[in-house]
């Protein structure tokens, strides 16, 4: 029985006979290519990861090649598609893939191969990718990969095309320049010029001397146009730009911030991923913008009572929250005024755009409150001691439908759930939400120590703790129970999600900084510093912030798996 095929041209059904190979027919009509032989591979492994949503029924018996009948046309008529486009690349960190492979670009998707046209892994238009130089990171059903290509460039037009906001790059966008030859190419070019110069020399030796006539008078030049001035010359070439913290990361494996006042005592990135925030130990905060020159000085942000142990930011980053040993900290970020100092620590902010809400143990109890953001943006100069407003009572307001109080004795940490609920923990490891109604259920008892270290993902809804005896629980995406790595065997002082997900960073009371693949629960990377240690992800997802003693460590994660440790 002989093969039906589409005609991706005029979208009509024909038929090829059997032993004909259908990347070497067209169709009779229109004369569109039945099927590309180089595209074949790509296009049934892409249609075995996500088959057509509308397949259109042979017909009943397969129609010859010279007798094309119209079928009704399921959306527009295609048109040829264009060859992969293939370059090398390599698959660094820990994936199944890791080494050097082959990257196939066609309107599909991307894929990556070791073999010609055996596609091992694909990437469909519509998959998450972020470009950071030449590294393209993709969050594929499977998890994470990271393919370093040959160019910044083509990373940054193959996120744009994965992201369905540009056609699939194209080969001639990328071309080698001409004057670059292959080594035995440019012999061979070199031998055929030697040969041609030796024999035009020989040839003009041994021919006879030319016959030698008078010349006839010349005629006059007709007047020619008038000559217009040489163009000037080219402006030199101006200086390279001076390089960025990034670049220095990317070159030398890691790269240092500079000293600040105090001790490091915590490390944040502002929502829009512009400026890494610095805190320390004297209450001040510095903001720097990692992909500036590496020369300029950091903007000096607002200021804390007492140690900074934490930093968040509100909607727009209009106001930043420092978490003190005193209470909570409302500050302007880019405008700072007189401080507003909330009491309570434990202490957390509920994410609210209207006002400043917040959870805060006072005594035994857990309250939720919150002040009005006129309070913080323009503070009564009457109240304001030393630059701190502190707030009182009679500035907060219980939300509706919320408990007044709950009893907790000892809480060790509170913090806002994505799942949309505050949560605390009690010393002996269990971890409860702040109730709604009369009894109070714990969430897990995986922890069987304190939990004190907490961190919620920049940009998906994951949450982590971190207890005492080095365990570390694992909330993905919203869940209602934790699963649990066994990151050491003393307290968790820091944890941070990466931006792209499947990563979590662990730091330790020893110095030990590590970090986890999370959907294969396995480390990729670990060193040890001088304790105690704050560890943040840079708004980058392959770069990664370690504090030292006051300064700040800026480690390339490309480079380092690469084997370029410092």
């Amino acid at each position: 029985m002989s093969a039906s095929l589409r005609c991706p041209g005029c979208r009509r059904r024909v038929r090829v006979p059997d032993g004909t190979d259908p990347a070497r027919c067209r169709c009779s009509k229109c004369r569109t290519r039945l099927r590309s032989a180089d595209d074949e591979a790509y296009s049934v492994f892409a249609t075995a990861v996500a088959p057509d949503p509308h397949p259109t029924p042979s017909p009943a018996e397969p129609l010859s090649l010279d007798e094309c009948e119209p079928i009704t046309a399921v959306g527009a008529p295609t048109v040829e598609l264009p060859p992969p486009f293939k370059v090398p690349a390599r698959v660094v960190g820990r994936h199944p893939l890791f080494g050097p492979v082959t990257a196939v670009l066609t309107p599909f998707g991307l894929f990556l191969e070791r073999e010609p046209n055996r596609p091992l892994a694909f990437a469909p238009v519509g998959t998450k990718a972020l470009a950071s130089g030449r590294a393209l990171g993709l969050q594929l059903p499977t998890g994470q990969i990271l393919v370093i290509l040959p160019s910044r460039a083509l990373a940054t037009d193959a996120a744009a095309f994965l992201g369905a906001m540009r056609r699939v790059p194209d080969p001639a966008d990328y071309d080698t320049p001409g004057w670059v030859f292959p080594s035995g190419l440019l012999l061979v070019l070199v031998l055929a010029a030697v040969a041609f110069v030796g024999g035009a020399a020989l040839y003009l030796a041994l021919r006879p001397p030319p016959v030698v006539e008078a010349p006839p008078p010349p005629d006059p030049p007709p007047p020619g146009p008038p000559t217009e001035p040489p163009p000037p010359p080219p402006p030199p070439p101006g200086p390279e730009e001076p390089p960025t913290h990034y670049d220095l990361a990317y070159r030398d494996g890691v790269t240092r911030l500079a000293d600040g006042p105090a001790a490091v005592t915590a490390l944040a990135v502002t929502p829009d991923g512009t400026e890494t925030v610095v805190g320390y130990a004297d209450g001040t905060t510095w903001a720097w913008k990692l992909d500036d020159p590496a020369f300029e000085p950091p903007r000096v942000g607002p200021k804390g009572v007492g140690p900074v142990r934490r930093i968040d930011f509100g909607p727009g980053a209009e106001f930043a929250y420092l978490t003190g040993d005193t209470g909570l900290t409302a500050v302007g970020f880019r405008a700072p005024r007189a401080a507003v100092l909330i009491p309570g620590r434990p202490a957390c902010v509920v994410p609210d755009a209207s006002a400043v809400r917040f959870a805060a143990l006072r005594g035994d109890k857990l309250v939720v409150r919150y002040v009005a953001a006129d309070l913080v943006r323009n503070p009564p100069a009457a109240r304001v001691k030393g630059g701190v407003l502190t707030a009182t009572t009679k500035d907060e307001t219980l939300p509706s439908n919320t408990r007044p109080d709950v009893p907790a004795p000892g809480a060790t940490f509170a913090a806002w759930h994505p799942a949309g609920k505050v949560v605390y923990g009690s010393p002996n490891g269990a971890v409860t939400a702040y109730p709604t109604g009369l009894e109070v259920v714990p969430l897990t008892r995986a922890h069987k120590a304190p939990v004190r270290a907490w961190a919620v993902g920049p940009v998906w809804p994951d949450f982590a703790t971190g207890d005492e005896y080095g365990l570390v629980g694992v909330w993905p995406d919203k869940a209602q129970w934790p699963f649990t790595l066994q990151a050491g065997a003393v307290a968790v002082t820091g944890l941070a999600f990466s931006p792209c997900g499947g990563e979590l960073a662990v730091a330790d009371e020893s110095g030990a900084v590590a970090v986890w693949n999370l959907p294969t629960r396995s480390k990729v990377f670990e060193t040890v510093r001088r304790p105690p240690v704050v560890v943040a992800y840079s708004p980058r997802a392959d770069v990664l912030l370690i504090s030292n003693e006051k300064g700040v460590e800026v480690w390339s994660l490309v480079a380092l798996s690469d084997g370029m440790w410092p």
